[in-house]
């Protein structure tokens, strides 16, 4: 059990530590979706996207970040790079307890110590998840949400306790106002349940149970936007009828193979794919009803998200534990076969298998985390931060930044920089003086830089080699 603790421990560290010193963000929408509009609310300022003023989206996953903000406004800070960090370290707690209930999880399983310590190092170090867990998207709540509820779910098929399967019912419900494209994951278990003749009888508890969460949407939208479930409505309406998801980029069914592929890492799928294969060559593999249970909405959730033309790694990010969790009963199958020996030596080889987790993880993943393929980030947060820091735009009564080839959406807003700004974007080729007097400070790629390298003052560059600088006097 040492060896488990050490894990779990670990995992926890990395990832707080790296909600705590990372401002980069695997897509804008994890920022811009979520907490600009919660500072916007808490502190009047921050930047909504098209989505807040069509009510496209829902206010759930917002208000889970209000309380926190609220806090940090009666201590004095209001916005800056410190609110988003402690947003993410917020984050990073449920991340957390999703890696504990997963644990739990191969635990009620009845796996062995190696097993589970296999399959929790791969977790807890993998660079992939680390990144993941630190994000402010829907779909990282959704993926908490479900791996803590999973356990509750799991246990209660060998029970009929009706208050069970309410409390079951309404944490796998939770995900509906996090995220309305999560709905195949719940709704793949109540069909099961329905489809079991043992467990058609709780079936009726389970959808209450999921109604409740749902109710609770359904009044948070009336409040907010005028009308029960409005944003799920105009999020049908509008972004998937009206084509405007499309609009952003039409991938063929078959994408995510590759997507999850990448996203993981070739580090990832050789560990996979031997230690799966070994498990099948062992011939000592039981499949259990519960493992059913888990694959198979895995599986309907990545279908049903085949059929939707525009695709993204975030989209499908919620089911990659079950990839660890098909590790774990492959290495049962290993164990059962050839490391039945003695005890003892799997014990040794547990505390073998943290230590090859922690070196190898630690360093290969964390190499890699950020690599084109893997996570492609191309953002200018840290660039924002620089001219928080520089302190020009305090005090100023209109400030105004330049976006120089730049997009936006890639600058983290205005809840980064502590106020209400203006942005401005040009490309270099269209720059005028009525923008280079109007605006203070200029974020460009390192190619556009040349404009301005001669005439207003260098402030510094971010990892990717973007620049900022402070206009003179």
């Amino acid at each position: 059990m040492h060896s488990i603790w050490i894990l779990l421990a670990a995992g926890f560290v990395l990832r707080i530590c790296f909600a705590a010193t990372s401002l980069t963000v695997v897509y804008p929408d994890e920022h811009f979706q979520i907490l600009e509009p919660a500072n916007w609310v808490i502190n009047g300022f921050g930047w909504k996207s098209w989505e807040w003023y069509h009510g496209v989206r829902s206010w759930f996953v917002p208000s889970l970040y209000m309380p926190l903000l609220a806090l940090l406004k009666i201590l004095g800070i209001q916005g800056g790079p410190v609110s988003i960090y402690a947003c993410r370290i917020f984050t990073s707690l449920f991340s957390c307890a999703a890696l504990w209930q997963f644990w739990i999880l191969l635990k009620q399983r009845g796996l062995g110590v190696l097993s589970q310590v296999v399959a929790l190092g791969l977790l807890a170090f993998s660079g992939t998840m680390v990144v993941w867990s630190a994000t402010t998207f829907t779909e990282t709540w959704v993926f908490c949400a479900l791996w803590i509820a999973m356990p509750t779910v799991i246990r209660n098929l060998k029970s009929n306790d009706i208050k069970k399967w309410i409390i079951a019912g309404a944490l796998m419900g939770i995900t509906f106002p996090m995220r309305i494209q999560a709905l195949p994951w719940a709704g793949t278990l109540g069909i099961l349940l329905l489809l079991t003749r043992k467990e058609r009888k709780i079936f009726p508890f389970y959808i209450l149970g999921f109604l409740i969460p749902v109710t609770l949407q359904g009044l948070l939208d009336w409040l907010t936007w005028g009308y029960p479930y409005y944003s799920s409505y105009k999020y049908i309406k509008v972004a998937v009828l009206g084509g405007v998801v499309d609009s952003n980029g039409v991938s063929p069914w078959y994408t995510y193979f590759s997507t999850i592929g990448n996203n993981l890492g070739i580090l990832f799928w050789c560990s996979f794919f031997v230690l799966m294969g070994l498990g099948f060559i062992s011939r000592k593999i039981r499949w259990l009803k519960e493992d059913f249970w888990i694959v198979f909405p895995a599986v309907m959730l990545v279908a049903s998200h085949m059929l939707i033309g525009h695709k993204e790694m975030r989209f499908v990010m919620p089911i990659y534990p079950v990839f660890f969790y098909l590790i774990a009963i492959g290495v049962e199958g290993i164990t059962l076969r050839w490391f039945s020996i003695c005890s003892w030596i799997r014990k040794k080889l547990s505390l073998f298998a943290v230590s090859i987790a922690c070196i190898v993880f630690s360093v290969v993943c964390w190499h890699f985390r950020f690599s084109s393929d893997h996570f492609p980030t191309n953002e200018m947060g840290d660039l924002s931060r620089l001219v928080y820091e520089d302190g020009g735009l305090r005090g100023t009564s209109e400030p105004c930044i330049l976006l120089v080839d730049h997009y936006w959406v890639w600058t983290r807003g205005e809840m980064i920089l502590g106020q209400k700004v203006k942005f401005i974007e040009k490309r270099s080729a269209d720059i005028g003086e009525t923008e280079l007097q109007e605006c203070s400070y200029a974020l460009m790629q390192s190619w556009s830089e040349k404009f301005f390298r001669d005439r207003w003052i260098f402030v510094g560059k971010d990892r990717w080699g973007n620049s900022v600088y402070k206009r003179p006097g």
